[in-house]
């Protein structure tokens, strides 16, 4: 794999730390904006992350899926640095597998970037 100027361990944690969860709210009866927050897991307390609020030439079927998604974020992110790092390790028998293997790991580098970007 290409080495990059830096690894994704290099980079200190800015988001709330996971795990995090979809908590599903309801009013007279009918649901409303899912909400993200933390799950309380040490002494650092829980809270609220983000209201998913679905957009409306979406149709509102994706907001809860969508939230889902976000609430999985910390776990994927964590998911990508390893695999970037397995993959830096490996050894390739062919031009394809390296290939194969180089596609990957930009993808998922592409992802930890994307997670660490100050806009």
């Amino acid at each position: 794999m290409n080495q990059k100027s830096e690894t994704p361990q290099q980079h200190a944690v800015v988001h709330t730390p996971g795990p995090w969860a979809v908590e599903r709210r309801w009013s007279n009866g009918c649901e409303i904006v899912p909400r993200i927050v933390c799950k309380p897991d040490d002494d650092r307390g829980c809270g609220w992350i983000a209201d998913i609020i679905g957009a409306p030439y979406l149709g509102h079927e994706s907001t809860l899926p969508n939230a889902r998604l976000i609430a999985a974020a910390p776990e994927l992110l964590e998911a990508c640095k390893a695999a970037v790092v397995v993959l830096a390790g490996i050894r390739c028998r062919s031009v394809a597998e390296r290939d194969l293997l180089q596609e990957i790991h930009d993808k998922l580098w592409s992802a930890v970037v994307k997670a660490r970007s100050v806009v």
